[in-house]
């Protein structure tokens, strides 16, 4: 059974990243300011993992073909940090 956000302190982006849901991170990207992105790519669980360091952590049980793709996908908006590529050149 999960275990609710008050029990582990995960945020959205954590669930995000334990479901390899990179549309919710998308969606998140473009609904967010930049300043509201960054601070929840960067918060820290009661486990003290970031949603980053929940990805590198976390190990999936798949032989989904698409894993790296979608992990790498997943690190690249995470280490974006909020940013559109307008705003990183």
């Amino acid at each position: 059974m999960l275990k609710n956000a008050a029990d582990s302190g995960k945020t959205i982006f954590h669930y995000a990243v334990e479901r390899f849901d990179v549309e919710m991170l998308e969606t998140l990207r473009i609904n967010l300011s930049v300043q509201q992105f960054s601070a929840l790519a960067r918060k820290k669980d009661l486990s003290h993992q970031t949603p980053l360091s929940a990805l590198e952590n976390y190990r999936v049980q798949t032989s989904d073909p698409n894993e790296p793709k979608l992990r790498s996908k997943i690190r690249l908006i995470l280490t974006e940090g909020g940013r559109t590529s307008d705003e990183s050149s």
